[in-house]
């Protein structure tokens, strides 16, 4: 998903860019709660009738489902701020604060859309300047990496020069 916030003359943004999220986590935890309703009655009925060791293994069942999707729901937690002030590319990653941060050149930035090297594999934007290389948007499909590469182009092509905050609210995360 990619949030824009460009300036009136199209000079300076910034882009938000989040994977989607289909779920919350209640509506994982709903998901759970569900798969018990219907799992533990079962699992108690064959207790009753001697089979004790499927408790355990219908516990086990409901743990290793609640923990596989608190592992996915985190890993969607994950967003890429790009910034485009008049001399400057900030590139700002992290789940629920800022992990890693790229200053890049505005003049001399290039966007780089690489297709995939093999079928079902996703296309790479790359944004680079001086040297320096840095992947955007992994978690994007490839029609929104193509979006963003050309909105990227397309903001870099115009001079950079004037005020850099025009439009645009000074706000970081």
């Amino acid at each position: 998903m990619i949030e824009r916030e460009l300036s009136t003359d199209g000079r300076f943004g910034r882009y938000v860019l989040r994977p989607h999220r289909s779920a919350t986590w209640s509506d994982n935890l709903w998901l759970v709660a569900a798969v018990a309703l219907m799992a533990v009655p079962i699992a108690m009925a064959w207790a009753v009738a001697g089979f004790w060791l499927i408790l355990p293994l219908c516990g086990l069942e409901l743990a290793v489902l609640a923990l596989g999707l608190y592992v996915v729901n985190h890993s969607l937690l994950a967003q890429e701020v790009i910034t485009i002030d008049a001399d400057q590319i900030t590139i700002e990653a992290g789940k629920r604060e800022v992990e890693r941060r790229f200053e890049l050149a505005r003049d001399w930035a290039q966007v780089l859309l690489q297709p995939a090297r093999r079928r079902a594999h996703p296309s790479r934007l790359i944004l680079r300047s001086h040297g320096r290389a840095v992947e955007l948007g992994r978690f994007l499909t490839d029609e929104e990496r193509d979006e963003l590469a050309g909105d990227l182009r397309g903001v870099l092509a115009r001079p950079g020069h004037g005020p850099a905050s025009e439009g645009l609210g000074g706000r970081r995360w």
